[in-house]
């Protein structure tokens, strides 16, 4: 799971926020991977089920279903997805919760790219 046929690890991004979901996208291109944006929980599950990422960046403010319920529901379905969550400053006490569903990191916005990449690294074993 995670790797395409040219060998780049996979990376779906879960974020409504188009600049957001640019910048990690961006980011993480240029790092090597390869990475997807969906803008919903439900076309999340789409690209998941198609791409079948090693890592999910996930905002845990997305709708249609909540971030969390898409945490929730795509590690059942994917034990061996790792993910990354991004929150508010203002939400540290969705930390634990999200952490239980499988969340192994967490960022808020603003981030620093050459963090998320590192973190992106250790998840994906690379």
């Amino acid at each position: 799971m995670g790797e395409n046929a040219g060998g780049t690890t996979t990376v779906i991004v879960a974020e409504d926020n188009f600049l957001t979901a640019h910048l990690i996208v961006a980011t993480l291109e240029k790092a090597g991977y390869r990475a997807i944006a969906g803008r919903d929980g439900d076309e999340v599950s789409r690209l998941i089920g198609t791409h079948r990422p090693r890592v999910l960046i996930v905002n845990l403010n997305l709708s249609r279903p909540s971030g969390m319920e898409l945490l929730r529901t795509l590690r059942k379905a994917y034990a061996e997805l790792r993910a990354i969550a991004f929150l508010a400053p203002t939400q540290a006490d969705l930390r634990a919760q999200a952490a239980g569903l499988g969340a192994e990191s967490f960022f808020e916005s603003p981030f620093d790219p050459s963090a998320l990449v590192a973190e992106v690294e250790r998840l994906a074993g690379e």
